[in-house]
This record gives C-alpha cells, sequence and structure tokens, in this order.
C-alpha cells in the first residue's frame, strides 16, 4: 500500500483536476486552446465516471447487488468479499448526487459561454449553473433562468430523469429504515424475553 503523503497528493490533484480545471474550462471555453478543451472534456468524463462508480457502489451496499468486477476495477487494494454496509451505501449515494449536481452546473456553464443566447441568463458563471442545476435536479424550476436552444433542454430533461431516479433511491432508503426498524426491535424484545423466562 502507498505511504499516506503520497495518497494525500493524488488526492489533492486529482480533487483539483477533476473539479478545479473542468471548472476554469467550463468558465473560459469560447477562449480556452483546443488541448484545454479537449483535456477538460477528459476529465469532464472521469466526472461522471466518478458519479456512476459511486451510485454502482451505493446500490451494491443497500441492495445486495454484486458488482465484485466493478470494485475489482476501482479498488484493487480493498477486500471485495465484506457484507454490505447500508451507512456505506448512503454515503456514496448522497455523494454521488453531489457531484452530478456539480457535473450538469458545468455543463450549463460552458453551454452559456459556447453559445450565447442559450439561456434566457446570457453567461451563467459557476454560482449561477450549480443553482440552476440544483432546482432542476430538484425538480423546482423558479422559471428565472429558461433553457432556449436545443442543447441546454437536453442536458435539462436528463438532469430531471437523473433526479427523479435519486428521488425514487433515496425513498426506497427511508422505506427499507422504516422496514427494518420494527422488525429489528421486535427481535430484540423476543431475545429478551426469553432471556427472563429462561432465569425464571
Amino acid at each position: 500500500m502507498m505511504p499516506m503523503p503520497i495518497l494525500i497528493i493524488l488526492g489533492l490533484g486529482s480533487f483539483f483536476y477533476l473539479f478545479i480545471y473542468t471548472a476554469y474550462t467550463a468558465l473560459h471555453i469560447a477562449d480556452a486552446p483546443i488541448f484545454g478543451i479537449v483535456f477538460g472534456a477528459f476529465l469532464y468524463l472521469q466526472l461522471w465516471m466518478l458519479v456512476s462508480a459511486c451510485a454502482f457502489e451505493a446500490a451494491a451496499e443497500l441492495y445486495g447487488l454484486n458488482i465484485r468486477w466493478l470494485r475489482r476495477l476501482l479498488y484493487l487494494f480493498e477486500n471485495t468479499d465484506r457484507r454490505p454496509d447500508r451507512f456505506r451505501g448512503i454515503f456514496f449515494g448522497f455523494i454521488s448526487y453531489a457531484i452530478a449536481v456539480y457535473g450538469f452546473a458545468l455543463a450549463y456553464v460552458a453551454i452559456s459561454r459556447a453559445m450565447p443566447n442559450s439561456f434566457s441568463v446570457n453567461r451563467l458563471d459557476l454560482l449561477d449553473g450549480l443553482y440552476f442545476s440544483t432546482i432542476t435536479i430538484a425538480t423546482v424550476g423558479f422559471g428565472d433562468i429558461v433553457p432556449r436552444t436545443t442543447l441546454p433542454k437536453v442536458a435539462t430533461i436528463l438532469e430531471v430523469q437523473l433526479g427523479l431516479m435519486y428521488v425514487v433511491f433515496f425513498f426506497s432508503i427511508v422505506a427499507s429504515v422504516a422496514k427494518a426498524g420494527p422488525s429489528k426491535r421486535e427481535s430484540n424484545s423476543n431475545g429478551h424475553g426469553d432471556g427472563v423466562s429462561d432465569a425464571e
């Protein structure tokens, strides 16, 4: 296993390239060199691979799906035969959700910078992109920022559909926790009652 300082450096480098450099590229896509755009697009693809990996991990932890092949690919030094962990699944689910919101925000910013008049607001900054992405995935839609051309409309449709899938995912977590709660308390009370009767 690699030493901790090297892991920290690699983690900070990955964070910079996946979240900072991609945002910089989206904000300056109109005047960025072609190499910078291609490299930014490659990192943006990696960002969505991270979203997918976290979503698969959450599904595996919460629903018992068998994704050993994916774990071996992504976590080469991790034990892939351990028992599912509900809290680990919830954690990866929220991470996947948050990165998806950020990924769509970068897409909206890049579209508004590369294609003027694609939104009712001419040029979105990063905060505008995060705001529009958040209200879109939450299916709120205040109407202050509206997509006008085909590409941002398609991206908005995709994000709404993804947001609905996350809603189903989070509600299934709540339902499974609520279902497991009474049965666990009942089993504990039964076990306690058996102990009392045995003692008598």
